[in-house]
């Protein structure tokens, strides 16, 4: 009985938090402005009424539009049932998880490119050489960051390697620290929210993420945008599973788990209320910060086991 109401409970936050993070966002821009501000189930609304929208394609769009966006849609979906929620394990778990992780993370952005692309339209062209240019940066970083969890925990399972990371010393709190922090840059990062990317931005010569999805409508745009949602709540995930001690109980864990997740939405909504975008040319040091980060945390770990 205990386990179905788990599996219920995971069901339940992988369907309603992605949109429902968004919305807490866009309230505490909302109320930093000194607005009320739009229903925190707002993207659920959007959703709907995109489903409900006729789907209008380029002429130059093909097969790999039909493909491409499922199939980043199911790459995220994938990625996230390999994530414990608190301690409970995930839907997907074996050894070695962690390369499967890593190349979901890639498909999904090679997809997104290879639409854009596609469409065969300026900005669409420009917004998807910018993600590619931004991923030799990110990528790496993302890659040591986990080979520093690897290191840690002695294993590629997801699921051990967030379970068992638990701050037990003043060494580890401070490694983890540093990792939650790292992992927290990543939702910037990959979320494409302020400083990198304006979501809400209708200035085309500055935008990535939203560059790449001009040309979709209707239901394509409805998956494209979930998509989005799913990639900000994968690592907003792997932050709060970081900082959830080893030590609590299942159901305590939950609860962390859902008072950190908040908690980051409450600090991505200020982080955009006060903060401007920085210029595309200062977006890659913005990316080295995590990659300098990645390889403190390895050099820490390395001290911590010599």
């Amino acid at each position: 009985m205990k386990e179905f109401i788990y599996f219920l409970l995971k069901i339940i936050l992988i369907i309603f938090s992605p949109p429902l993070m968004i919305g807490i966002i866009n309230r505490v821009k909302a109320i930093w402005a000194g607005k009320y501000g739009q229903s925190i189930l707002q993207p659920f609304y959007d959703i709907i009424k995109l489903l409900r929208k006729k789907t209008i394609r380029s002429n130059t769009s093909s097969f790999v539009t039909t493909f491409a966006l499922p199939l980043q849609f199911v790459s995220n979906l994938i990625a996230l049932l390999l994530i414990p929620f608190g301690k409970i394990k995930p839907f997907i778990s074996f050894e070695g998880d962690f390369f499967f992780f890593i190349g979901l993370l890639g498909l999904s952005t090679f997809c997104q490119i290879i639409m854009a692309m596609e469409s065969a339209g300026s900005f669409q062209g420009m917004g998807a050489s910018r993600e590619i240019n931004f991923s030799i940066f990110i990528e790496p970083a993302i890659i040591l960051l986990f080979s520093s969890m690897i290191f840690y925990t002695k294993s590629y399972s997801m699921n051990k390697m967030l379970m068992e990371f638990g701050f037990l010393s003043l060494e580890k709190i401070m490694v983890g620290v540093i990792l939650g922090i790292s992992f927290f840059l990543l939702i910037l990062i990959e979320g494409k929210r302020i400083p990198i990317d304006d979501p809400a931005t209708h200035l085309e010569l500055t935008m990535i993420h939203e560059a790449m999805i001009l040309d979709l409508s209707g239901k394509d745009l409805a998956i494209a945008i979930y998509s989005g949602y799913l990639r900000i709540f994968i690592f907003s995930l792997i932050t709060s599973n970081i900082f959830i001690p080893t030590f609590i109980s299942t159901n305590l864990s939950i609860l962390f788990l859902i008072l950190i997740i908040m908690f980051i939405s409450i600090v991505v909504g200020a982080i955009e209320s006060l903060f401007p975008r920085v210029r595309m040319n200062h977006i890659p040091d913005f990316m080295l910060l995590v990659l300098s980060l990645s390889v403190i945390i390895i050099a820490l770990m390395f001290t911590m086991n010599t």
